[in-house]
């Protein structure tokens, strides 16, 4: 069986790869974008997707620093955490794809 490619790039570029390599991820960036903050249930809505499907991607959102929660999960027992785009990484991840792969 073949194994999995895990070509040699730099670590900012999987990162970028991470956060917008995906369709559920690239359509969670966009809606809270375009529509603005939302909880992971009224995101999952939006999207139609299964919610704990979207929890995990949105977990590894959180973890590049794409999105921003609040209020913050140092907060115990919140119920309702909404979910906004930190714009500024998002275009540090992009810039960082586009140079790991030679446009500049």
């Amino acid at each position: 069986m073949p194994s999995v490619a895990q070509p040699d790039l730099p670590a900012e570029v999987g990162a970028a790869i991470d956060a917008l390599g995906n369709r559920v991820k690239a359509a969670a960036i966009r809606s809270l974008l375009v529509e603005g903050p939302a909880t992971q249930t009224e995101l999952a809505e939006r999207l139609n997707v299964n919610r704990a499907n979207l929890q995990r991607h949105l977990a590894v959102l959180e973890e590049l620093g794409v999105l921003l929660v609040q209020p913050p999960r140092s907060e115990p027992d919140v119920r309702r955490r909404a979910h906004s785009v930190n714009v500024d990484r998002l275009r540090q991840l992009h810039g960082d794809l586009g140079r790991g792969i030679g446009l500049d």
